[in-house]
């Protein structure tokens, strides 16, 4: 595999090496169409994304009975913030994204409240990928959506890391709020991290700021109100009763 990448057709070719070698060692996961860029949103950083179907192969298929078909396959999405984080981290992501992949395949709803919630079916799948959910509890919102490699699994693709590593010459920078609250450091959350999935569109959520004392106003995208400690927003969001949306503070 070419080393120092400096395309991103290199860099694609460098994720899909990584992709392939996950499917060999588990063959239903599905092949995908892989995509990078920045995963800054307004008040989120994005690791990794699949989208189920979110693609369709141009050429038309007919069936035996005449019905035309489209050949349909998978997104999967992976920021330049976390290549720049090193190629463990990428390749946690993508474990983590290939969990949702393989509950796709086998038809089996992993999540839910908007995606937002890994369900224990998810963290079966997702150990079985060699990842591990370590705390004791689930978190209240994500569920057990924060899980990492596992010694056994580092060690089983170590050639891959290794090879990722040499082929990373191009990456983005963490915004300046991830670097200081440590959000780019060995083991920040994996693809589904802090905040709303989309399948899984892991977003870490940028922290409030406000004046040393008091409550702060968070407000959701349908008009409702709420005063909260900046504390409890840097934790994970929260989400508003009435319209299923996250309630935020203007930076």
């Amino acid at each position: 595999m070419a080393t120092n990448t400096q395309t991103g057709s290199q860099l694609v070719a460098a994720l899909e090496n990584v992709w392939n070698a996950i499917q060999a060692n588990h063959p239903e996961i599905p092949d995908v169409v892989i995509i990078t860029g920045s995963g800054r949103g307004n008040m989120s950083l994005v690791w990794g994304h699949y989208g189920h179907d979110f693609w369709v192969n141009g050429r038309f298929r007919v069936s035996p009975d005449g019905t035309v078909e489209r050949d349909r396959k998978p997104e999967l999405f992976v920021s330049g913030e976390t290549l720049g984080v090193g190629a463990e981290k990428t390749l946690q992501t993508l474990l983590h994204e290939a969990t949702h992949a393989l509950a796709a395949v086998r038809g089996i709803k992993d999540t839910s409240r908007q995606n937002r919630y890994h369900n224990n079916r998810f963290r079966g799948l997702a150990e079985e990928l060699g990842l591990e959910y370590a705390a004791d509890r689930p978190h209240k919102v994500l569920g057990f959506s924060s899980v990492t490699i596992t010694d056994e699994t580092r060690e089983a693709y170590s050639g891959v890391i290794e090879a990722l590593d040499a082929a990373i010459a191009l990456t983005m920078d963490l915004p300046e709020w991830a670097r200081i609250t440590g959000l780019g450091g060995t083991n920040p959350p994996t693809g589904g991290g802090w905040g709303v999935d989309g399948g899984d569109a892991g977003r870490v959520k940028r922290p409030t700021t406000r004046k040393p004392g008091g409550l702060i106003k968070a407000t959701c995208s349908c008009g409702r109100n709420i005063r909260v400690a900046r504390s409890t927003l840097n934790v994970a969001p929260i989400t508003c009763g009435e319209c299923g949306g996250d309630f935020t503070v203007d930076a």
